[in-house]
């Protein structure tokens, strides 16, 4: 069975507008699935981009939510 990539963007509230942080968080996951796939040679068929902008900070500290989360499933 093929493992997939699914990575999710986000974004911290204190930073932008709702609309700004929800293509921030676009572009971060975006960016990291290009990676994946061009420099790690992850088939793109097994990466999974999600993003969900300021809506679901999953860190305590605002700094730590500029991210992007990678989960591997099996």
């Amino acid at each position: 069975q093929r493992q997939m990539c699914i990575e999710t963007g986000y974004t911290d509230r204190k930073t932008g507008t709702s609309q700004i942080n929800e293509k921030l968080s676009a572009e971060r996951a975006q960016n990291v699935a290009r990676i994946l796939i061009s420099d790690y040679n992850i088939n793109r068929d097994r990466v999974i981009v999600e993003w969900v902008g300021d809506k679901e900070p999953p860190f305590d500290k605002p700094e730590w939510n500029r991210a992007v989360i990678l989960y591997v499933e099996q």
